[in-house]
């Protein structure tokens, strides 16, 4: 009787499964044109809805501080939010904060503070999104730079999801960073090091990045439940450029000729030293290839959760600081 009722358990197990199979939608092909299709329709959404509550955070390994054992860029910052049309708002330091026209209206116990990127108190407002910049960007990258290079399946929420990431490589990284949707790679520490004046000096070489775009899309509805950017650059402050008079160099010695290899086998070595595979994906987890940096790497990541698509009010504003800010 025992063996019987095992037997009818397994076959009902194994029924359920099968049934979850056949329901769970199918993921597109990494490449092909439905997964682009699907990021496309994601980015379309976001811009209809107008308006709804995010929240963020940003990490930064920073090479130059892992290769000195300093502890910055270790920890998190997260920040919660939201967007309604072309105003920002959200709480950071104990303030309520809304941001529009360039400027930032903060209300610091009874009293609103106006100022360009600072709370009342003098609080610097860390990196916040903005969703309607961010997503307009994203749907006017060129359709190679669309193409899905990974998919994958996933839960989120308790929600099924098709996970698509796309990649941006050298000019294309470099140009979507000028836009300002995510912080940059270097943590604010910027890629120049400046020494002497730089009147009329050329523009300073740009560093080499590397940047995915994950989006998880809701596999039943299309929205989009998350997106996170990873960027890894080999410039900022692990391989920080030096300007002295215009003149452009690197923290990176070479003899008079420019030979530096000596200077690569060494690094070659410390490499083997510090474990086999630095900078080699061996994998993808949540959207983005496992790998370690290598030592001049800074790697950037930064996460947006997005809810109550198209339901999110504005906080109360003070009437005068309305139309500073440009609220209705």
């Amino acid at each position: 009787m025992l063996a019987k009722l095992l037997s009818l358990s397994l076959l009902a197990v194994a029924s359920l499964c099968a049934q979850d199979a056949a329901t769970a939608p199918a993921l597109p092909a990494a490449g092909s044109d439905a997964a682009r299709a699907m990021v496309d329709q994601a980015f379309a959404k976001m811009l209809a809805y107008g308006r709804g509550m995010f929240s963020s955070t940003e990490s930064h390994d920073l090479a130059f501080a892992r290769q000195a054992g300093l502890p910055i860029g270790g920890g998190d910052t997260e920040l919660s939010g939201g967007w309604h049309r072309d105003l920002v708002f959200g709480k950071w330091a104990g303030q309520t904060f809304v941001r529009g026209n360039g400027r930032v209206a903060s209300k610091k116990g009874d009293r609103w503070h106006l100022a360009s990127d600072r709370l009342g108190g003098g609080t610097k407002l860390p990196f916040t999104a903005d969703p309607l910049l961010l997503f307009t960007v994203l749907s006017q990258l060129p359709p190679a730079q669309r193409k899905v290079v990974h998919v994958d399946g996933g839960k989120l929420r308790e929600r099924d999801v098709a996970i698509l990431t796309l990649q941006l490589s050298g000019d294309e990284a470099n140009e979507f960073d000028d836009h300002g949707v995510a912080p940059a790679a270097s943590g604010g520490f910027g890629d120049v090091v400046v020494f002497g004046g730089l009147a009329g000096a050329p523009e300073p070489p740009r560093a080499d990045l590397t940047t995915y775009i994950a989006c998880f899309v809701d596999a039943q509805n299309g929205d989009l439940l998350r997106l996170a950017v990873r960027t890894t650059s080999s410039g900022g402050m692990g391989g920080f450029q030096i300007a002295v008079g215009g003149v452009f160099g690197n923290n990176n010695d070479t003899d008079e000729e420019g030979d530096d290899a000596d200077g690569a086998e060494q690094e070659k070595e410390k490499e083997k030293e510090q474990g086999a595979g630095q900078g080699a994906a061996v994998g993808w987890k949540a959207g983005f290839p496992v790998a370690k940096p290598g030592q001049q790497e800074s790697v950037m990541t930064f996460r947006l959760d997005f809810t109550k698509l198209g339901l999110a009010d504005l906080p109360a504003i003070d009437d005068a600081v309305k139309p500073l800010i440009g609220a209705r």
